[in-house]
């Protein structure tokens, strides 16, 4: 009996231990070079393939024409919505006048933001980050630094999260449901309940446009539109604001799951120090200490109040909306703070796809 010789297996064992070995890059391109030399041959073999090929060619540009629309129109609304919120906050000069100068300055960071879409958010780790179409290159245009670490990412007066890395033309954003960014906040009642609820109504009107069908007449569409830019007037000039209990909000689902409506945990809410908001109040009453028992009781905390940052942080600037508060904890004997849970203001951050970027404070926390 012929006797089989092993050299031949000893060579493919060779072959394919070589090849597990190269790098990735070599394995890529020793696989390109394979496909190319055996492009002629499939094309023979199957055809009409280069029609379907320009074909599919054709559905992936008509899919990317589509979705360069949807992110100018998405633009547009965004120009429009801050547009409107500049002629509403400051229709006169005594109005102008009342706003808080933070607003002012944080409204003046919105128009300079850098417009980024989302390209990528990876399934380990949803509720943490995503990654953004901008990087260096972006400044290198602009001429001046906006996508930096520490970044604060928003959309609209929400807040979405921090850029923590930045490549060359992408970067890493790590979102408010993660449970690594602590935004200080501090709870506000009053005109920023006025902002939230002028932007929704923005919302409205711009989407009961399209809903024709839901007017007999013309008369009853401008009614209605008439009545709720009446009220936006009536909000917009709302000036009484409290300015309540401060603490941090960090992210309280796991980040290796998508889920949809994530809620953001507070904790160490209370107002035991005076700033130039207002006096120290007491934990429980509300009431400021310096006024003793005759003063007025208030709530530090209340459900639909809005957590805005406070720039304690060093990252994020003073006025930025994050959360709305939906529930307070009891205050448990002997305790200095109140801990609460709230919803992003910025609502679903599950299907965002356009955001903006604002130019950093210029804190570093690796060089403390």
């Amino acid at each position: 009996m012929r006797k089989r010789s092993v050299i031949p297996f000893l060579i493919i064992f060779c072959a394919l231990l070589w090849m597990m070995s190269r790098s990735k890059q070599t394995s890529e391109n020793i696989r390109g070079f394979a496909v190319s030399m055996l492009s002629p041959l499939w094309n023979t073999l199957t055809p009409g393939r280069e029609e379907n090929d320009q074909l599919l060619r054709l559905q992936i540009e008509n899919q990317m024409l589509k979705n360069e629309t949807s992110r100018s129109q998405e633009l547009l609304k965004e120009a429009f919505y801050l547009k409107k919120e500049l002629q509403q906050l400051f229709s006169s000069e005594e109005s102008s006048k009342n706003h808080p100068s933070d607003l002012k300055h944080l409204l003046k960071r919105r128009l300079e933001a850098v417009p980024a879409r989302v390209i990528y958010r990876p399934s380990t780790s949803w509720n943490s980050f995503f990654w953004i179409d901008v990087g260096q290159s972006t400044n290198e245009t602009l001429s001046r630094q906006v996508i930096a670490k520490n970044s604060p990412v928003v959309i609209g007066n929400s807040l979405v999260g921090a850029i923590d890395y930045v490549g060359k033309h992408q970067s890493r954003v790590r979102l408010i449901t993660d449970n690594e960014l602590y935004p200080a906040v501090r709870a506000v009642r009053g005109y920023p309940q006025a902002v939230r609820l002028v932007e929704v109504i923005n919302i409205l009107l711009d989407n009961l446009t399209q809903f024709e069908f839901l007017f007999t007449d013309q008369n009853e569409k401008e009614a209605l539109f008439l009545k709720l830019e009446k009220i936006q007037d009536q909000l917009s000039r709302k000036q009484e604001t409290l300015y309540l209990a401060k603490g941090e909000l960090q992210g309280c689902c796991s980040p290796h799951h998508r889920s949809h409506g994530n809620l953001l945990k507070g904790i160490g809410f209370n107002y035991d120090y005076a700033d130039e908001k207002g006096p120290a109040r007491d934990l429980r009453s509300g009431i400021p200490y310096e006024s003793g028992r005759n003063g007025q009781p208030i709530a530090l905390l209340k459900v639909h109040d809005i957590l805005a940052t406070s720039g304690m942080d060093g990252i994020f600037p003073e006025g930025l909306q994050v959360a709305e508060i939906v529930q307070v904890d009891p205050l448990d004997e002997g305790a200095y703070f109140y801990e609460l849970r709230a919803k992003p203001t910025a609502g679903n951050l599950d299907t965002l796809s356009l955001v903006f970027v604002m130019s950093p404070q210029g804190f570093d926390s690796e060089e403390m």
